[in-house]
């Protein structure tokens, strides 16, 4: 009778051991892959800003053109990817952006002032935003005065 009562806690224990172990292995997996989305939506952030904050100018035209004094970088945002370009180099972030908002200096030209969108994530939603001042001149040859 002693060998079976210990037999049956035995068996008890291992059983809660095996459930303890496998939700800790579950959880661990979704930590892990809410910890690579949050990186890509950094990774994603820390390009962009740079791109913006060393580039002279930025226009849009269905897409978001930055330019330096001796290069061009695209990003093109599609529903669930977004694609950076540069020269032959493309980067490509799997990721969706929603609630798009281009705030540009009116005229002909497109010449973007603000960008700001929504990367939605498994448990956040991330928002960028970013902004340009542009010296008086470049407003106006935005604005077409200067052609």
């Amino acid at each position: 009778m002693e060998q079976i009562i210990a037999i049956a806690l035995t068996s008890l224990l291992l059983l809660i051991g095996f459930t303890a172990v496998m939700n800790f292995n579950r959880l661990f997996r979704q930590i892990r892959l809410n910890a690579g989305e949050d990186r890509r939506v950094l990774l994603l952030e820390t390009q962009l800003t740079n791109d913006w904050r060393t580039s002279n100018e930025a226009w849009w035209d269905e897409q978001l053109t930055l330019k330096k004094a001796f290069s061009t970088i695209t990003y093109q945002f599609e529903p669930e990817y977004i694609i950076r370009s540069y020269g032959a180099h493309v980067d490509t972030f799997r990721l969706s952006s929603r609630e798009l908002n281009i705030g540009e200096v009116t005229g002909t030209k497109g010449l973007v002032r603000i960008l700001s969108f929504q990367v939605p994530t498994t448990n956040e939603q991330y928002t960028i935003q970013l902004s340009k001042d542009y010296p008086q001149f470049k407003q106006w040859e935005a604005r077409g005065y200067g052609d």
